[in-house]
């Protein structure tokens, strides 16, 4: 019984801590400035700082200046495959004939993301796109959530255990 209500305070205390450090998190903004330079005319190019952006489940906020008009699409590791192997867009995201703009979008899954601008124009473009993550990442929370819930009620459950046990010992 002593070992029960242990476990249940340990989860419990690990489930708070969870979520503080979900919370403390949340508090805090990532930005990545991406320029990219001279775009050739009706081509496409993957815009990634390095490599690929690893982005956990929050909210996205999108900052795009072009000398011309571009399409932005925001691909997870799924759609840069797709794109890769076949130049097929299957993206979470896309925002077209955009010259500039602030753009936002909700990342549902941790993973890989890539973006991928097309030129519209007959000439060269540069630009800049300015990515911000900001928001509660969705899975900790779930996680964490869950975990302060089952330290809860195994505790609780511990609790009900002893004391139906002492009061069967005073009935007999």
């Amino acid at each position: 019984m002593k070992r029960l209500t242990r476990v249940g305070i340990l989860l419990l205390i690990t489930g708070i801590s969870f979520l503080s450090v979900t919370f403390i998190r949340s508090a805090s903004t990532v930005s990545h400035n991406n320029s990219f330079m001279t775009i050739p005319p009706k081509s496409w190019i993957i815009i990634t700082s390095m490599g690929s952006y690893f982005l956990p489940p929050q909210e996205i906020r999108l900052s795009i200046e072009a000398n011309s008009t571009i399409d932005v699409y925001i691909l997870n590791s799924e759609g840069s495959k797709l794109w890769e192997e076949n130049g097929e867009i299957k993206s979470i995201g896309e925002f077209k004939n955009i010259k500039q703009g602030i753009f936002y979008l909700r990342i549902d899954k941790r993973g890989e993301h890539e973006i991928l601008v097309y030129n519209h124009s007959n000439s060269s473009t540069s630009g800049k796109i300015i990515t911000t993550i900001y928001g509660l990442e969705t899975d900790l929370l779930y996680f964490s959530s869950a975990v302060t819930a089952l330290g809860l009620i195994v505790l609780l459950a511990s609790l009900i255990r002893k004391k139906a046990k002492n009061t069967y010992k005073r009935l007999t």
